[in-house]
């Protein structure tokens, strides 16, 4: 005999749950899935500053009341909320000061670690949202250091990011032909002649077609950065 996983009662030969416990564990799954994800809504509403934080802890605490979710879930889902709310304001383009700002504010108030933020690239994609928001205003950020790194610049040129583990390829271009010969050729010689070469007479014709083929080689591995110039701040990052 077998025991279910869920009731721990004997279920029958050649079977491990039964189909009641299954149906209704997938919809407990179902239920528990759908709250986290209200409020991660929730907690992406107030990072955008459209609730309030009475409304937001009103909702949580009903949440909380139906056991939906519980306690020791809730910091998961305030991640997930602050994740999703930096999503929501990429999609609208470069994310404000004021909701870098309110972003922060947030970070600090529910206790989130950059490191915990970071698990999915939330908190780098807010560091060059600024990063990018800076240049395109003209005014590249200047409290961005890199320890260990050294860089020639040029004058007008500043350092706004570097990228870590980039392939560097160089393109070169090959050229090469194809063709072929297209015919029949006729070779005469006599039986008598040991050391007569013989004449070959050929019928056809030859073509050929070059074409140029480029191709992509690995290169010393340099630090790649994009520099910024005045003239360019308004055209983004340039290489």
């Amino acid at each position: 005999m077998s025991i279910c996983k869920y009731r721990g009662q004997d279920v029958g030969f050649l079977r491990h749950v039964h189909a009641a416990c299954e149906v209704q564990h997938q919809q407990q799954l179902h239920q528990h899935e759908a709250a986290v994800a209200d409020a991660a809504d929730l907690v992406a509403a107030y990072a955008e500053r459209r609730i309030d934080h009475p409304t937001l802890a009103a909702k949580l605490r009903d949440l909380a009341a139906g056991q939906a979710i519980p306690p020791d879930e809730m910091h998961g889902v305030f991640i997930r909320g602050w994740e999703k709310a930096v999503d929501d304001l990429l999609a609208n383009g470069i994310i404000s000061a004021d909701q870098e700002a309110q972003l922060a504010a947030v970070q600090t108030e529910l206790k989130l670690t950059q490191q915990e933020l970071d698990t999915h690239g939330a908190f780098v994609k807010v560091t060059k949202s600024s990063v990018l928001r800076s240049v395109l205003d003209g005014h590249p950020r200047n409290d961005i250091h890199f320890n260990g790194v050294n860089f020639n610049l040029q004058k007008g040129e500043y350092l706004v990011w570097v990228f870590s583990g980039v392939d560097y390829l160089e393109e070169r271009v090959h050229r090469q032909y194809t063709g072929g010969y297209g015919g029949f050729s006729v070779r005469v010689a006599s039986r008598f002649a040991r050391h007569w070469r013989g004449r070959n007479r050929r019928k056809g014709r030859g073509w050929g077609d070059g074409s140029d083929l480029t191709r992509s080689r690995p290169m010393l591995p340099p630090t790649l950065l994009p520099k910024w110039r005045p003239s360019a701040a308004r055209r983004g990052l340039v290489g």
